[in-house]
């Protein structure tokens, strides 16, 4: 009966390697190792030594384990630990992809919030990013001496917004001259798109 139970275990052992490397099929993975396990008990069972091989020391064994099996044993765990490695590399990969999509959608989004071209209403905070970034560059063009400004943060009577086909601004500025002669006075600022993030921009003091 013992043989029996040997039999079972390498059958077992094949169908094992089989069902995780060659054939996935969890249900039949774990019919193989049902019959791995049943093989060790009929070998536990029946597969004590004979008077005989009681008799001669060289025959005396503490376990009912064959070298063999053993080395089934020590192959089958090899394969499940392959078998989980691979799915551990695979949910990596898997992750990895989910946030590399999730940050190219989020960044493609972002990019269609800061298209100036989009004249909708009021202004995203992406596009009035680009909007002031436009702004203060052709202000700096017009007024470059030292101490020109515009007051963007406390200054702003009208945001950006979208009018008649052009963004429309307005706020309190500070313009210098050549002789430090200084202007308080208000700024209307016009842009009207002609890329996502450029566009022709006038400035108007008031």
């Amino acid at each position: 009966m013992d043989n029996v139970g040997v039999f079972l275990v390498l059958i077992g052992a094949v169908g094992i390697w089989y069902f995780i490397k060659k054939q996935k099929d969890a249900q039949k993975r774990n019919i193989s190792i049902g019959l791995v396990v049943v093989g060790f008990l009929l070998v536990g069972i029946f597969g004590e030594p004979s008077d005989a091989e009681q008799a001669t020391p060289e025959s005396t064994v503490e376990s009912t384990i064959s070298s063999s099996e053993l080395q089934v044993i020590e192959e089958s765990k090899e394969v499940e630990r392959l078998a989980e490695e691979e799915a551990a590399a695979k949910a990596k990969e898997e992750e990895e992809k989910a946030n590399a999509d999730k940050k190219a959608k989020e960044e493609a989004e972002r990019i269609e919030r800061a298209n100036i071209m989009n004249l909708e209403g009021e202004a995203t905070t992406e596009q009035k990013s680009v909007l002031n970034d436009l702004a203060q560059q052709q202000f700096k063009e017009m007024f470059p001496y030292k101490g020109s400004k515009i007051n963007s943060i406390l200054g702003v009577s009208k945001d950006w917004r979208a009018i008649d086909g052009e963004w429309y601004y307005r706020a309190d500025a500070v313009i210098v001259n050549a002789f430090d002669a200084k202007l308080e006075t208000e700024v209307i600022i016009k842009i009207v798109p002609e890329t996502e993030s450029s566009g022709f921009v006038t400035i108007e003091a008031q």
